[in-house]
């Protein structure tokens, strides 16, 4: 592996409020099931299809599964994160062009994590919904098209910055 500079990054106040609103939502990931958790029948929604509708059930205790993957993920996001110069970038990584490439790159990785939490949320609350409209329709068709957008936003932002810096040195 080639030579990259290791270099501290700078938050700026957009890097703080997307760290604060993950570690939010984190906490949300926990609190939704406990509020709700003694309400929940013994089996409870754990899949959709396509079309929205469940399709698999599960023990309530597996309300806890989506809690534990993304706090797992969120942590491993964060540690990630404090080593940029070990990331796959698009271009090569210089004295030069390093500050800036790190930024974008932990910049990326920090709303990629933004999203997932929210994810994990979103799909938490889903399935509390359907369980408590009697395990009818919780997975929206409309929602399959907004987190497939979501999810490319960041990346296709980042690229775009990342061709743009190119572009002009």
């Amino acid at each position: 592996m080639m030579y990259r500079p290791k270099i501290k990054i700078q938050w700026v106040p957009l890097d703080w409020v997307v760290e604060l609103t993950s570690g939010i939502l984190i906490i949300m990931l926990f609190v939704i099931p406990l509020i709700n958790y003694l309400e929940l029948p013994a089996t409870i929604p754990t899949h959709f299809n396509m079309k929205g509708e469940v399709d698999g059930y599960g023990h309530k205790s597996t309300i806890w599964v989506l809690p534990m993957i993304g706090v797992i993920m969120y942590i491993g996001f964060v540690i990630l994160n404090k080593y940029p110069h070990i990331f796959n970038y698009p271009l090569e990584i210089t004295e030069e062009n390093a500050k800036r490439q790190y930024t974008l790159a932990t910049r990326l990785i920090r709303q990629i994590n933004l999203f997932t939490v929210s994810l994990f949320v979103y799909l938490e609350t889903t399935i509390i919904s359907a369980v408590k409209s009697g395990g009818g329709s919780g997975f929206s068709m409309i929602s399959i098209p907004i987190i497939l957008i979501g999810s490319l936003i960041p990346i296709v932002v980042y690229l775009y910055q990342v061709n743009k810096t190119q572009s002009s040195t």
